[in-house]
């Protein structure tokens, strides 16, 4: 049976950060995924620490992505951008994390995409391949980006994060599922109305479930159910009424897993 993630809201303030992941144990999830969006090493092993010693699986850590568009363009900042992710990645391989999360541009405007991309984002595979870490790269607000990087870079350690939430709002559930099988790894879970990315708790939203889960067998999806919803939408609900909202949308998303066919 697939197992139920939630993702662990990106607070600077640490102690509010553990108070999620606290709450998110007791509901009955069974891991989260964490998100490492600055340089705060101590911040993330701090959080690493807690997950493990309250026996909460960590599915992956979703690296940053502010500045990724520089990336695909000659610009100063490309060589300590690049360093930046590859420390990183030897951060998650002592914590033993096998998957991290990466966005190829960031915004709706990104940069065309190009060789020097190309030669960059190799450069961060290449030493993924060397850690045994797979890149998951996300579906953004750019269509075509990923598929334009997986026909470019031959390796076993890049699959994808189907971001049902992109998908639904940015992409109008249009994408090229003949592509996507056997690529995705992993998930990001959650809803909107096609008008704004706002993150809701999926069935909240009117993104077609049964399709959708439908598409994703067809693909070949073996991963685990990964909510990435955000308490800022819920604020009529304390805390831990969210996340029990929460782990109940994800058991109904797992049972339609279970049931659904194509």
């Amino acid at each position: 049976m697939k197992k139920i993630i939630q993702c662990v809201p990106n607070d600077e303030d640490l102690d509010k950060t553990i108070a999620h992941i606290n709450i998110i144990k007791k509901v009955g999830f069974d891991g989260v995924f964490l998100q490492w969006y600055d340089k705060n090493f101590l911040k993330i092993n701090q959080q690493i620490e807690k997950c493990k010693s309250i026996g909460l699986k960590i599915e992956f850590i979703h690296l940053n992505y502010e500045n990724i568009n520089n990336l695909w363009i000659n610009h100063e900042t490309t060589p300590v951008i690049i360093d930046e992710y590859i420390n990183k990645l030897y951060i998650c391989k002592n914590h033993n994390i096998e998957t991290v999360i990466l966005h190829l541009s960031a915004k709706e405007k990104a940069p065309p995409m190009t060789n020097i991309g190309i030669n960059n984002f190799k450069k961060i595979v290449k030493v993924a391949e060397n850690l045994d870490i797979f890149i998951a790269l996300e579906n953004t607000k750019t269509p075509g980006r990923f598929e334009y990087l997986y026909n470019n870079i031959n390796s076993e350690n890049l699959k994808l994060c189907l971001d049902t939430g992109h998908l639904h709002c940015f992409y109008k559930d249009n994408i090229n599922w003949s592509f996507l099988k056997d690529k995705i790894l992993t998930l990001h879970i959650h809803d909107n109305y096609q008008i704004k990315d706002n993150h809701l708790l999926p069935f909240d939203g009117n993104t077609n479930w049964h399709k959708l889960i439908s598409n994703l067998q067809k693909a070949n999806y073996k991963g685990n159910v990964v909510l990435e919803s955000h308490y800022t939408n819920y604020q009529n609900l304390d805390l831990f009424n969210f996340y029990k909202k929460s782990f109940e949308k994800a058991q109904k998303t797992q049972q339609l897993f279970k049931t659904t066919t194509y």
